[in-house]
């Protein structure tokens, strides 16, 4: 078969808010006005370098199921730059932008088809010659629950076409706990349909793998929206030859979302906690390459314990340190700074001790360790969750494991004096 190669690329969430933010200020409002077009954008320009063969996206383009004017009028934009180079763009739309949505009527560039709501085949033509077809559906309401194995197996052997054989879907493949179950299926069952590849959407981290000569790809979203979505975000280059199907990651996100965790073992002073920030910070800027937004966290025992923990200190040092961070060359925005931090107390000692303590101990490390906890706990914390879903916020504030390091902290203050061994 020809040799291909393809960009892909999903969850756009084009014109979407970002959530999880604290302190915002007006040049970074503007930033994040700008992020998710921009990454799309820088997305098209992959194709262009690339001199790529055809741009697929597996849907989620808009963030709203009513597209906003200025969403839709950036990606036909972006769309034409493709257009006028004879890239074709192959789109479905997914449970966040489903064609049962509002939308203005524009016409697309020539050369970017967008499926129905029906499983159809689509051609790829270079040199006036079929190289591969694509079959793809999209979503025509928000809520699809129908496996979609079915239709793309009937609609394979109708027509298996010349060349490679490309499904584009947006789907929760294998179940994904972390994301919703729309148009749930399995591998197995996508493996019998008869493709070569899936270029898949909706799961938000990128994973590329093969089951029985099938390659499959999520590309994940190609700009971290909260911190969730926390490293490089972006699209795939994807060879296909002699070899199989070979992905390439290509980093395209506007701005970054990074966590940093510094131990404070072994810190003595305010001076030495203030470097430490400082030269992680510096570290992180350089590796992103782009601007970046962190969660601190001091972690650990030792002398700095009390400072951190002091009413009022780490709400001036955060803001000191955006003054100092963000603006005038420096792309770092601090959206949290945090402290999990404890006395210098033996916990080893007294995990072994018949006591109270001893006691309270085991027991939280026995039901981690058995995998329990986090569940005991989201159970308690359901209707807190539920109402969090409804209201389509990321739950990442509702850290089981955090809020567990914070609880243990606060009993042991109470019940055992720093330094007591």
């Amino acid at each position: 078969m020809d040799r291909l190669k393809l960009v892909h690329c999903a969850d756009l969430h084009l014109d979407s808010p970002f959530v999880g933010l604290e302190g915002e200020d007006a040049a970074l409002q503007d930033r994040l006005y700008e992020a998710t077009f921009d990454s799309f954008s820088r997305i098209v320009d992959v194709c262009l370098q690339e001199q790529a063969d055809a741009l697929t996206v597996g849907g989620d383009v808009y963030d709203r199921e009513t597209r906003s004017l200025r969403a839709q009028l950036r990606f036909r934009d972006a769309l034409a730059r493709l257009s006028q180079a004879g890239i074709p763009v192959f789109v479905v739309h997914g449970n966040h932008d489903p064609l049962s949505g509002w939308s203005h009527q524009l016409t697309w560039p020539e050369g970017v088809h967008v499926f129905g709501p029906k499983v159809e085949a689509v051609p790829l033509i270079r040199g006036g010659r079929e190289v591969a077809r694509i079959w793809g559906v999209s979503y025509g309401q928000a809520e699809v629950r129908e496996n979609p194995a079915p239709e793309f197996a009937a609609a394979v052997a109708d027509n298996s076409g010349e060349g490679w054989r490309i499904g584009l879907l947006h789907a929760n493949v294998g179940g994904d706990p972390g994301h919703e179950s729309y148009a749930p299926c399995s591998v197995e069952e996508l493996a019998d349909v008869g493709m070569d590849l899936w270029l898949l959407g909706h799961v938000h981290g990128a994973r590329f793998w093969h089951h029985r000569g099938v390659h499959f790809l999520y590309p994940g979203t190609s700009q971290g929206r909260h911190r969730r979505e926390k490293g490089p975000k972006g699209c795939y280059i994807l060879t296909l030859g002699p070899n199989g199907v070979e992905a390439e990651f290509r980093a395209t996100d506007s701005l970054r979302w990074e966590d940093i965790e510094i131990s404070i073992g072994g810190i003595t002073g305010e001076e030495e906690l203030v470097q430490a920030l400082d030269d992680r910070l510096e570290k992180v800027r350089k590796a992103a390459g782009r601007p970046v937004i962190v969660d601190v966290r001091f972690v650990g025992r030792g002398p700095v314990a009390g400072l951190l923990r002091r009413d009022g200190f780490l709400e001036e040092w955060l803001s000191e340190s955006r003054t100092r961070w963000f603006g005038g060359g420096n792309d770092v925005w601090i959206n949290r700074l945090d402290a999990v931090v404890g006395g210098e107390r033996n916990l080893e000692k007294w995990l072994d001790e018949p006591t109270f303590v001893g006691e309270l101990l085991r027991y939280v490390q026995e039901r981690r360790e058995a995998g329990q906890w986090a569940v005991e706990a989201r159970e308690v914390l359901g209707k807190v969750m539920r109402f969090v879903h409804r209201r389509g916020e990321p739950e990442d504030w509702i850290d089981v494991e955090d809020w567990t390091d914070r609880a243990v902290e606060r009993l042991l203050d109470e019940l055992v004096a720093e330094g007591e061994s």
